[in-house]
């Protein structure tokens, strides 16, 4: 049991040597071992300020990335939307340009038509004459009044109206 028992004068020469190589360690290295701790911990605590300095700037030009991002979406809605709203009005101006052609179309092919008729009539009223003409030498061949001359030039004319 002399294991196990406590020496009085052993003891106490044992915390001497510990407090004689606490205070040798500390003249030795240990104002620089603490000091390297503080600083230590300094460097540590200026990274983690500075990581997180870096986290908040990170975040808030993410939150602008965002906030461009949605006003770029914004601006490209817009000009699709004004694209989409000229592409209707030049599609109506060429409807209505369309129109418009269409309408001249119209009135060109109508006043043709008026014209080929105003022509075919002359047309007709010449072969009229001439079919008078004609009829004019029959008759002036028979020698007939003036008044039978009347007559028959009506008779004709009337019969060449009624034919038409």
């Amino acid at each position: 049991m002399d294991l196990l028992s406590v020496k009085p004068g052993l003891l106490f020469w044992s915390i001497i040597n510990f407090i004689f190589f606490l205070v040798a360690l500390y003249f030795i290295g240990g104002k620089k071992f603490i000091q390297n701790i503080v600083n230590r911990e300094k460097y540590i605590q200026e990274s983690i300020d500075s990581a997180e300095q870096v986290n908040r700037e990170a975040k808030k030009l993410a939150e602008e990335n965002e906030l461009k991002l949605k006003n770029a979406y914004k601006e490209v809605d817009e000009i699709v939307k004004k694209g989409k709203e000229q592409a209707e009005i030049q599609a109506n101006n060429i409807i209505e340009q369309a129109k418009k052609d269409k309408n001249n179309i119209l009135e060109q092919v109508s006043s043709e038509i008026e014209l080929s008729k105003q022509n075919a009539i002359k047309e007709v009223q010449k072969e009229v004459a001439d079919l008078v003409v004609k009829v004019t030498e029959k008759v002036l061949e028979e020698k007939v009044t003036s008044e039978t001359d009347q007559q028959l030039i009506q008779k004709y004319i009337s019969q060449l109206s009624n034919k038409q």
